[in-house]
């Protein structure tokens, strides 16, 4: 049960016990036995928590420097650019996969100015007026080859995420890691929507980017990683600006939230004369296959498609023969038990390329605030459950086209804990689900 050095831990603490214990009388063996007994559970304590450190995940420093355009267009949407020996041995390939609400990439990375060399250190632009981000694409290659390697443990760090001062907060987005870091005093707003980790700035700005501004910095952690989504982004309500952020691949917080480990990251959008889909998937050890479903009622099914789990967690599914008018899309998920279970829903129509699903805060008070955007008009049954299964919030609500933004309230009787969000369509189908943290 115990490795080697432990045995020997605990061997060389009972061989000086043992003498100790051999000249005691037996009314002080009486006296003492607890004592003894308590010393032995300590030794055994401290042991478990060694075999436990030695066996804990350590992410390593990565370095970002010296970027080569390998392919597209610099600054553009499909640009794809190489990071030389980030590990020994191994290779990062960056793509450029959205920009959004206006943003532009200014510079890929800067390394000269303020900041860290190892740090990745893009320019991004910031939209006038408006909520938008760059998304970008990480894969690890093995060095010199452009085959894919999975990372055993992997830190990405947001540093000096903040505002101007006055018109502009930057936030950080990425799609679903195993926990976060932040700091104690952390001035960030941290949400978790069961697919992405967001951290979003004040307005406040913080002079220069500096690690020892602790509060400014946000960390996402992962385990056997091979690509990740990761979004640069602002939410403005000036002009448009552009900011130099900084990406830090490597750890620096020891204290982690736990999220939910669940598929969930699942989009869908028009392009051209075909949809394409795209998920994540974070463990994929679990995973058989996935088998991609179309409905054009958002009850009846057709399977339309196979794809096979692999090494990767990013997987993406083209539908090259879609409807011409709104459809939807959901994930039949197989594991390796044969069991299944089926994913969210992702909506598309040829008049709105992209339509979003449900997001909302998961760590809550007395209420949460659920935002949905919709194409049409849409029922829904939201109910909010503890983990034995108790009803704590219901609410039937109907969702017009456009932004909906809905209060669900929570009773003040109900105790701090972890809770389940489920939100179900007309027909009983589970639309979305989520686990939900309750402070005091």
């Amino acid at each position: 049960m115990f490795s080697q050095e432990g045995n020997l831990i605990i061997l060389f603490n009972i061989q000086i016990l043992l003498p100790l214990i051999s000249t005691l009388s037996g009314e002080a063996m009486k006296l003492l036995l607890p004592t003894i007994r308590t010393s032995l559970l300590v030794m055994l304590i401290f042991h478990l928590l060694y075999i436990t450190s030695k066996a804990q995940c350590i992410a390593p420093a990565l370095t970002f420097h010296s970027p080569v355009l390998l392919s597209g267009t610099d600054g553009q949407i499909g640009a794809i650019y190489k990071f030389d020996e980030v590990l020994p041995g191994v290779d990062a390939h960056i793509e450029i996969t959205d920009l959004y609400g206006g943003a532009t990439l200014n510079n890929i990375d800067d390394s000269a100015g303020i900041g860290y060399y190892d740090a990745f250190q893009p320019y991004v632009g910031a939209g006038a007026n408006d909520t938008s981000y760059l998304e970008w694409r990480i894969v690890f290659k093995h060095g010199g080859t452009n085959t894919d390697t999975t990372l055993a443990c992997l830190a990405v760090t947001g540093v000096d995420v903040d505002g101007d001062g006055s018109a502009l907060q930057e936030f950080i987005e990425a799609g679903t890691p195993g926990s976060f870091g932040v700091d104690p005093v952390s001035n960030l707003t941290v949400t978790f929507d069961g697919v992405r980790s967001k951290a979003v700035s004040p307005v406040a700005n913080i002079p220069l980017i500096d690690t020892f501004h602790r509060e400014a910095m946000f960390q996402m952690n992962f385990q056997n990683v091979n690509s990740l989504i990761y979004r640069n982004g602002a939410i403005t309500t000036g002009g448009a600006q552009v900011r130099q952020t900084c990406i830090y691949f490597r750890p620096f917080f020891d204290s982690f939230t736990l999220l939910t480990k669940t598929l969930l990251s699942f989009t869908a959008r028009c392009v051209k004369e075909q949809v394409e889909l795209n998920w994540t998937a974070t463990h994929n050890q679990l995973y058989k296959y996935f088998v991609v479903q179309r409905s054009e009622d958002g009850r009846t099914w057709q399977n339309i498609g196979n794809v096979s789990a692999s090494s990767s967690n990013h997987y993406q599914f083209n539908d090259n023969r879609p409807a011409k008018t709104i459809t939807y899309y959901r994930l039949m998920e197989v594991f390796t038990d044969s069991d299944y279970k089926y994913s969210s829903i992702a909506v598309v129509s040829p008049n709105h390329p992209l339509v979003s699903l449900f997001s909302h805060n998961t760590i809550f008070n007395q209420s949460i605030s659920l935002r949905y955007s919709s194409v049409i008009r849409e029922d829904f049954n939201i109910g909010v459950y503890s983990l034995n299964g108790s009803e704590h919030a219901k609410q039937n609500i109907t969702m017009h086209p456009g932004n909906n933004n809905i209060i669900i309230n929570i009773p003040p009787l109900s105790s701090p804990g972890v809770y389940l969000l489920v939100i179900k369509n007309v027909h009983g189908e589970n639309i979305h689900h989520a686990k939900l943290w309750k402070t005091y």
